[in-house]
């Protein structure tokens, strides 16, 4: 191979580095960025009377905003683990692909029960205490990936 297209394929590999990076930490960023905010601006209003109401309002939008996010920063990340074979993007993209698994294992079982039931305020409350509290580590998640991808 001549020393020409060696130049051109390492040109290559440093645009597709930069794209994978920008997208890991603008993906990983975006979803850390939107699970604080949510915990800061909604949270308290899931720990009212009114807030499975309030819950189920805001689940949907949410679902979808989220799940694209940490997928595409975990794939941009590991694909610049695979470039780049600098662990702290292997960890990033561990660490948002832990956060789908954490949701599916600990959230969703409550996030059923909220979206269907019929709870009194008291359970409901105490679902959502729970809900926050698992929310905040998931959160926690994220800004270490997020860390990491930087």
């Amino acid at each position: 191979m001549s020393s020409a297209s060696r130049r051109d394929i390492n040109n290559d590999d440093d645009e597709l580095r930069k794209v994978l990076y920008k997208s890991s930490v603008v993906s990983i960023g975006l979803f850390a960025g939107v699970a604080v905010a949510f915990s800061v601006s909604v949270g308290k209003a899931l720990t009212t009377e009114i807030g499975q109401q309030v819950f189920r309002k805001v689940y949907d939008p949410a679902k979808f905003i989220q799940v694209p996010l940490y997928l595409v920063g975990a794939g941009s990340s590991l694909g610049l683990y695979y470039l780049t074979q600098r662990k702290k993007y292997a960890v990033a993209g561990l660490l948002a692909l832990s956060v789908p698994l954490f949701t599916a294992f600990m959230l969703l079982p409550i996030n059923k029960q909220l979206m269907e039931d019929v709870l009194s305020p008291v359970a409901a409350m105490s679902l959502l205490r729970r809900w926050l509290s698992l929310h905040n580590v998931r959160t926690g998640l994220s800004l270490a990936a997020l860390a990491c991808a930087v």
